[in-house]
């Protein structure tokens, strides 16, 4: 019998081996257990989001009636809805928000199959989102296409964090960690949906984590909690906790933000005591798009708004009308993140146009523009207008060229040019990097020991007061001013022995630890 076994398993394992490799060619051919390109129905591949948009730390969930909406949640406030049926989004909001989002807590009961029936009766798909000081009840209604928000309170303990784990079970939420830049949590938070309280617990991770993620078990009773960093590196941690335990053990209520008639009264008071302070300040008309880290250079009664970090889009907007108009885009291949827009001095004094050099940026690009009014279009009663600017590449960035038609690039390979700043100088406004011969002709490093990035750099020559002074002079100098932190410079130098002279500035205690200002 024993021999009969043996020669039975021995028969059994070419058969068994055989199945497998069947299984595994046809998993193969089905593209099964590999990541392959998202089609539509006829195999055309489908990029979800925009080119030029910041995607990191995004969250998304997916709802509707049908299970064919795909709700997403990403930087800088964006909500999205693409519908998985045909393939195309069909809302984009803006999130009523004062603070960014990224790495956040995005949640909705239908994702435990708790509110399906009710989605299946009023087609209302409710979500929730926390992130820092923010906490917002979402919903959407999918026969009009239209979102509600309602703010909710964010516990004093967690405002400032995000990246934490969470999950959402039988109307709560749970929290697993998180950090604030400069503190990772091990605590655990507890939201409830219905008694809308916040509460935390004795019990803790057993290491402060970030950037962890939870998932659910098939049937909701445990939260496995997987990956993160804690501080020193990322961790081989997976956990797991049973939800039942959080469910009911009794937490230390935690206090949010007062919002009762008392604080709104010393709010307004508060408000009335600095009125003053406030009328030096004009409001104006809202940006098309929330702007971070915008250029901007001036033209007449225009102010040309070229881009911002992530926004490709470029605006100008008319001083005296109070109005917005759209100009271009950056090119899709551009992405923006701390570059720089300078105008550049037109000795032929064509008043009719100007040119902005555009460059630097983390990822480095060097691109010019030939603006004419968008504003002069008004007058017109037909396109003409804009066809000549087409032909003539007028309102569009295009490859700063040499006199050659060799693209220029500025920076070096290495050099990181995020956050960079630019004046234009020289007695022919050409310094220095050479606008004529397109070339640097001076590096030096400056004698601090600060960084140097979003800092403050400007020149009287920008505001038209020292060019005369300058060609006068039989020495020709050009004077700087640079802040950034404890740092302050003044910066001469001489063009006629292409050398820097670097006197320090004295810098207020107040604005010593910043940079990243407006100036």
């Amino acid at each position: 019998n024993n021999n009969n076994n043996n020669n039975g398993n021995e028969m059994n394992k070419p058969k068994k081996s055989n199945e497998l490799n069947e299984l595994n060619k046809l998993n193969e051919s089905n593209n099964y257990n590999e990541w392959v390109p998202f089609t539509d129905n006829h195999n055309h591949p489908i990029v979800i989001l925009r080119d030029h948009g910041d995607y990191r730390g995004a969250r998304a969930l997916i709802g509707g009636i049908n299970n064919n909406l795909l709700f997403i949640t990403y930087y800088p406030r964006n909500i999205r809805v693409f519908d998985l049926n045909i393939f195309q989004f069909i809302k984009h909001y803006t999130l009523p928000i004062d603070n960014y989002i990224q790495y956040h807590c995005f949640v909705s009961n239908s994702e435990n199959g708790q509110a399906q029936e009710m989605m299946k009766i009023n087609k209302q798909n409710q979500m929730w989102l926390f992130c820092d000081k923010t906490g917002l009840s979402i919903e959407y209604n999918e026969d009009n296409n239209t979102f509600q928000f309602h703010q909710l309170p964010v516990c004093n303990d967690i405002t400032k964090f995000d990246g934490y784990a969470y999950v959402c079970v039988n109307d709560i939420i749970l929290f697993f960690g998180g950090s604030n830049g400069s503190v990772i949590l091990k605590s655990v938070y507890k939201y409830s949906i219905q008694e809308n309280k916040w509460m935390t617990f004795q019990n803790t991770l057993r290491s402060p984590l970030e950037y962890c993620t939870a998932v659910l078990s098939e049937d909701n009773t445990y939260a496995h909690i997987i990956g993160g960093y804690d501080g020193e590196g990322d961790v081989l941690t997976h956990m797991k906790t049973k939800l039942s335990e959080w469910s009911s053990e009794t937490g230390i209520e935690l206090k949010v933000e007062e919002d009762d008639e008392e604080q709104e009264n010393e709010e307004e008071e508060e408000k009335k005591k600095n009125q003053h302070l406030c009328t030096l300040f004009q409001t104006l008309k809202n940006l098309h798009t929330p702007l971070e880290e915008p250029q901007c250079a001036q033209h007449k009664y225009e102010l040309i708004i070229c881009g911002g970090f992530y926004e490709r889009d470029c605006y100008s907007y008319h001083t005296l009308k109070n109005q917005y108009k759209f100009i271009c885009e950056y090119p899709n291949d551009i992405i923006l993140q701390g570059h720089c827009v300078v105008k550049l001095v037109d000795n032929n004094k064509d008043i009719n146009q100007i040119t902005l050099l555009s460059f630097g940026g983390k990822d480095k690009h060097t691109l010019v523009m030939k603006y004419v009014s968008v504003w002069s279009d008004d007058n017109n009663n037909n396109n003409n207008g804009n066809e000549m600017n087409k032909s003539k590449k007028f309102n569009e960035w295009i490859p700063f060229t040499d006199d050659h038609n060799n693209p220029i690039i500025i920076g070096r390979d290495n050099d990181d040019y995020q956050g960079v700043r630019a004046v234009i100088g020289g007695i022919n406004n050409n310094f220095v990097f050479d606008l004529n011969t397109f070339q640097f002709i001076k590096h030096d490093t400056l004698p601090t020991e600060n960084k140097t990035w979003y800092h403050c750099f400007v020149s009287n020559s920008e505001n038209r007061q020292e060019p005369k002074i300058m060609k006068t002079n039989e020495k020709q100098s050009h004077e700087m001013l640079l802040f950034s932190f404890s740092t302050a410079l003044s910066i001469k130098y001489d063009e006629d022995n292409s050398i820097f002279q670097f006197h320090q500035l004295p810098v207020y205690d107040d604005i010593a630890p910043f940079h990243k200002y407006a100036y």
